[in-house]
């Protein structure tokens, strides 16, 4: 659609005229008067039109096409800094004098070879093993 134009209006004062005439009295049939008028005063006023604008946006079109790589999973593993180092294995929940713990201490050992430590009885604690209150 082409832009539209302005719509504009001209206003003009009336004009200021008057009627001249010799400044000698007429002697005869011929005298002649005449008017004169000054310049036009006009105004010109204009309104902009509306604007009539519409987004016109277009889809992007892509080219590239993503894919997840092909990586193999990483093989990771522990290794201590000290060849004394073990994990910590937890144990039964009693001093090994047959007296049990309080509610929610657990029992850690170091270096310990049995999985299921120690057994609660009063048997003799192995001396290779350590036992920590968590």
């Amino acid at each position: 659609k082409p832009p539209q134009q302005p719509q504009c209006d001209v206003k003009c004062a009336e004009p200021e005229c008057q009627v001249l005439c010799p400044d000698e009295p007429c002697t005869s049939d011929d005298c002649t008067c005449y008017t004169k008028c000054a310049e036009p005063q006009c105004v010109t006023r204009c309104k902009a039109p509306e604007p009539e604008c519409q987004v016109a946006c277009l889809d992007p079109k892509c080219t590239w096409e993503c894919h997840k790589p092909e990586c193999p999973k990483p093989k990771c593993e522990l290794v201590c800094e000290s060849p004394h180092c073990a994990p910590n294995v937890e144990c039964c929940k009693c001093k090994g004098d047959q007296e049990p713990f309080e509610v929610g201490v657990k029992v850690f050992k170091q270096e310990e070879k049995d999985a299921k430590c120690c057994s609660c009885s009063a048997s003799p604690k192995p001396t290779q093993t350590e036992e920590f209150n968590i």
